[in-house]
């Protein structure tokens, strides 16, 4: 994060949304990290290791975490970094170079997904 923030002091260029620009960069070399690593994760695994570090193993978490791992990497991804890092929209679609209604898409059907995934779980339990 540090060589972020250096990257950041040190650019000419006026930086419209210096918050977007930090996690756009950070997530970028991140990316980079796992690439060259050859490890894959995907954006669920902050999650799941705060989960299993709070000892909130409750079954409500759990299954939670579990239909979250169920969506598609895009929509984890966007979901993500509007809960956990409490980013706007806009902010997100500077951050993943998207638009905002693609963002905002990817979004709503999480939540979608998410909500049938746990009325599915309901009715069977």
């Amino acid at each position: 994060m540090q060589d972020t923030l250096i990257q950041l002091a040190r650019s000419p260029r006026t930086i419209d949304d210096p918050v977007a620009y930090v996690m756009r960069t950070m997530l970028n070399r991140r990316r980079n990290d796992l690439k060259r690593s050859g490890v894959h994760r995907n954006a669920i695994a902050s999650i799941r290791a705060t989960v299993a570090d709070r000892g909130a193993g409750s079954n409500r978490a759990s299954e939670l975490l579990a239909s979250v791992e169920q969506l598609p990497a895009d929509q984890q991804e966007v979901l993500t970094l509007r809960t956990r890092c409490g980013l706007s929209f806009p902010q997100i679609a500077l951050v993943l170079d998207e638009p905002v209604g693609t963002v905002s898409s990817r979004y709503s059907r999480a939540i979608a997904a998410l909500r049938e995934m746990i009325l599915e779980g309901a009715s069977r339990g």
